[in-house]
Order: structure tokens, then C-alpha cells, then sequence
């Protein structure tokens, strides 16, 4: 109400070193803040993450996991917190983010996703990108070359072009 203000601020008024300070210390009094690392409330969606991978890997198919929501909401720091937890479990995380100015190239976030699984692969080494190779010409066969022409880095890991 009006008469409370008018109170607080008689009262701030009347003795402002109880309302003001120049401390480094009391910077930061009454702001909320949230550390960065960690997440609040997420348990639920955590669990659907997890369970969902669980779910994927007991049919032993190729499946992925998509998040989307608004702008702010937290998706990343979701993916990010789920990360350890899944690594432990063997899965390939890979994300790419949609970017409305960027509409005009369609597919934009999937490209930029595999483009850098394609670029953590060729750092894998021999062995990780032979496994990757081969189940990349198990699963698709002679058709790769439509992929290395939607995914130009994918030559990264396959080698030279594959004519299409």
C-alpha cells in the first residue's frame, strides 16, 4: 500500500546506512543468483532422457532423441547435464542448434549436429572411424554418396567423395 512505502521510505530516510552500503560484500545482498553448473528441477526430463535411451538400446536399433522447446528454456543445460550419464551407457551425443536467422538453409541444426560427430570422429582415431565407417556402409550401402553430398564432412570419415 501506499502508506507502507511511504513508511520504508521514511525509515531509509532516517538512517540510510541501514539501506545503503558501499561494502564489496553486500554487492551482490539481495540479488537471487543460480550457479550455472547446476540444474534445477529437471529430475523428470533427466529420467525421460535416460529411460528413453534405455529403451532404444534394448531393441538394438538406430534411433535418436530429439529436444526442442522455446528459446531460454533450458534445453542445453538439459543435454549437457544428461551427457555424463549417458556417456557411461556408450551413446554418440551429438546437437545442433536452430537458429531463426539462419532459416534460409533448411536442416540447419541436423547438419551442424552431425557435422561435429563427423569432426569428433576424425579425432577418434584409426579404429573409432573404421567402426564408424563400416556402419556407416552396413546401414546405407550405396546410397552414402547422397549423404556425403548433404553432409560434406562426412568424407572426413568415409575418405574420398563417394560418386552417387
Amino acid at each position: 500500500s501506499v502508506t507502507e512505502v511511504y513508511l520504508l521510505l521514511d525509515k531509509m530516510m532516517s538512517n540510510p546506512r541501514n539501506f545503503l552500503s558501499d561494502k564489496r560484500k553486500d554487492l551482490y545482498y539481495g540479488q537471487l543468483r543460480f550457479p550455472s553448473y547446476k540444474l534445477y528441477d529437471r529430475d523428470d526430463q533427466l529420467s525421460i532422457i535416460t529411460d528413453a535411451y534405455s529403451q532404444m538400446t534394448s531393441e538394438e536399433s538406430s534411433k535418436m532423441i530429439l529436444v526442442s522447446g522455446y528459446s531460454g528454456t533450458g534445453k542445453s543445460a538439459l543435454i549437457e547435464h544428461a551427457r555424463p550419464i549417458l556417456k557411461t551407457k556408450n551413446a554418440h551425443i551429438i546437437y545442433g542448434k536452430f537458429d531463426q536467422l539462419q532459416q534460409a538453409e533448411p536442416f540447419v541444426a541436423i547438419i551442424d549436429a552431425f557435422n561435429d560427430f563427423f569432426d569428433k570422429a576424425k579425432k577418434g582415431g584409426p579404429k573409432y572411424i573404421q567402426r564408424i565407417k563400416t556402419a556407416i556402409f552396413e546401414a546405407i550401402g550405396s546410397e552414402v554418396g547422397v549423404l556425403t553430398n548433404f553432409f560434406p564432412r562426412l568424407c572426413q570419415v568415409l575418405g574420398s567423395p563417394v560418386a552417387d
